[in-house]
């Protein structure tokens, strides 16, 4: 039985839940875990994954969870393991999977990514539709996000690079988006989900010597060069665009 899988993302409740389906093998496991990094780089709050319909008769294959959660790019996000079958749940008992936790269901592991929340409530979601005045909307909520955290430096930066986001959205999407922005540890996260399946595709990338012209026009040009990392995935219901932002300087670590 061949594996599949699929992405649920909840960017309001800053949730990303993956579910297995059928048979974790040597050649379904790759794809179990570029599915993960994906979900991972988006930098939700959480990635939940429920493992209800997933079989594996080799415990040792169940080490992608592992790799996944080593392998993301920074800031780390919780790996969360949920509703594995009886004979799962005792193979990933026997197991060493670092900083992934296994709960017995998803309403727990759930339950887990809200208790968290509650304790690092720096998450805003706004629901914008595709119009003209949505990229000045946007720029005004993540400005008084800046603001909000103490982190008026990136007050610029940030509004360009989500002000170009929901712009593409708005050009190219057409449709209603959700644009949720997280201070999460070093760096502030930003994307922007909307209806269309259809991915964007960079013209190249940014010449970090020379800045570009903060104004809109230059695409995903812009985004790259004032972002640490960026990219897009798609989901069942449209797909989500998203950037990550420097928060605090290398050189801060180092004084």
């Amino acid at each position: 039985m061949s594996l599949k899988a699929t992405t649920a993302p909840d960017p309001e409740g800053g949730v990303i839940v993956v579910t297995l389906c059928g048979e974790l093998t040597p050649q379904s496991a790759p794809t179990v875990r570029d599915i993960l990094l994906k979900s991972l780089a988006q930098t939700p709050d959480a990635v939940v994954v429920d493992l209800t319909e997933m079989r594996t008769d080799n415990p040792v294959r169940m080490m992608v969870f592992a790799a996944a959660a080593r392998a993301q790019y920074t800031p780390p996000v919780p790996l969360l393991l949920c509703d594995a079958s009886a004979e799962v749940m005792a193979m990933l008992g026997r197991l060493r999977l670092g900083n992934v936790v296994v709960y017995d269901t998803r309403e727990h592991a759930l339950a887990a990514v809200r208790a968290a929340q509650v304790s690092a409530p720096h998450r805003i979601s706004v629901r914008l539709a595709a119009t003209l005045t949505a990229p000045a909307t946007a720029r005004d909520a993540v400005e008084a996000a800046c603001r909000s955290w103490r982190i008026e430096h990136l007050r610029g930066p940030a509004a360009l690079v989500i002000s170009e986001l929901v712009a593409n959205a708005v050009q190219h999407a057409g449709t209603d988006m959700l644009l949720t922005a997280a201070l999460r540890g070093d760096y502030l996260c930003l994307s922007v989900h909307d209806g269309s399946p259809v991915l964007p595709v960079a013209s190249g990338t940014a010449n970090r010597t020379d800045a570009p012209v903060a104004d809109h026009g230059h695409g995903l040009f812009l985004v790259d060069f004032y972002s640490a990392a960026w990219g897009s995935i798609s989901t069942s219901d449209g797909k989500t665009v998203w950037a990550t932002l420097r928060a605090i300087p290398v050189s801060a670590h180092r004084k």
